[in-house]
C-alpha cells in the first residue's frame, strides 16, 4: 500500500517600497543608490535589508519579504539629503504590502579660499580652516554650526572617519595658503581660524552654478 500526501505552504508575501529621488525644481535624479534599513536595538547591527538604484527618471522599487517600518537613505556622489532633519521612512505590512515615498536631495558645492598674513600678505601654510554654516537667525545674531560632517554621503563609521580625515586635510592651508571646503550644502558660511572669523561666504548654491 502506498500513500501520497500534498502539503500546501502559504505563498511568501513580497512587499514593495516604490519612490522617486528628486532635486527640488529639477526633477528626478538617476543613478542614486537606495538603501533600506529595518531599525534594530543595536546600532552596530544596522545593515541594509535591501538596496537598489534609481532609473533614468529617478524612480526606484525596493522589494523585501520582511514587514516593518523601513528607514531609507539615498546616496550619490555630489549630492546630499535636502534636510538634515528630514527622515525618509515607509511601512509595509500584510494589510499594506506596498508603500510610496519621495526623497529629496540637493547638489553639494565647495568653497576655495586662501589665507594670507594681514601685514606681509604672504600665504600661511598649515592652518586648519573651520567652516561653519548659518543655521538660523536669532535675537543675538545668527547661529553657526560646523559644516564638516553635515553632508557626508557614506553610511559606515569607518567610511565616515576616512572622509572626515580627507576633508580636514583639504581644509588645511597648503604652501600657497589655499584650502578647499567640499561637500557643502546650499547656505551661508563663515570661515574661522583659532575661533576668529577671517572671512564670510554667501553661498546660496544653484544647480546651474555647480559643475
Amino acid at each position: 500500500l502506498g500513500a501520497c500526501f500534498t502539503i500546501l505552504l502559504p505563498a511568501q508575501t513580497t512587499f514593495e517600497i516604490r519612490g522617486t529621488v528628486s532635486e527640488p525644481g529639477l526633477g528626478g535624479i538617476a543613478g542614486a543608490q537606495i538603501l533600506a534599513y529595518l531599525p534594530r536595538s543595536s546600532p552596530a547591527a544596522l545593515a541594509p535589508e535591501a538596496s537598489t538604484f534609481t532609473d533614468g527618471r529617478g524612480q526606484f522599487v525596493i522589494r523585501t519579504t520582511k514587514p516593518g517600518r523601513y528607514e531609507l537613505s539615498a546616496m550619490l556622489a555630489g549630492y546630499s539629503a535636502a534636510s538634515a532633519v528630514e527622515r525618509s521612512s515607509a511601512a509595509v505590512s500584510s494589510d499594506q504590502p506596498t508603500a510610496d515615498l519621495q526623497i529629496r536631495m540637493v547638489r553639494l558645492g565647495q568653497v576655495i579660499g586662501r589665507v594670507l598674513d594681514a601685514e606681509t600678505r604672504e600665504p600661511i601654510e598649515g592652518l586648519e580652516v573651520n567652516v561653519m554654516r548659518k543655521q538660523a537667525d536669532g535675537p543675538r545674531g545668527p547661529t553657526w554650526v560646523s559644516a564638516l560632517t553635515q553632508a557626508l554621503d557614506v553610511t559606515t563609521r569607518a567610511a565616515q572617519e576616512t572622509r572626515v580625515q580627507q576633508m580636514l586635510a583639504d581644509r588645511t592651508t597648503k604652501k600657497d595658503g589655499t584650502f578647499v571646503a567640499t561637500n557643502l550644502l546650499p547656505g551661508d558660511y563663515i570661515g574661522t581660524i583659532a575661533s576668529k572669523p577671517v572671512t564670510r561666504w554667501s553661498a546660496g548654491f544653484a544647480a546651474s552654478d555647480l559643475e
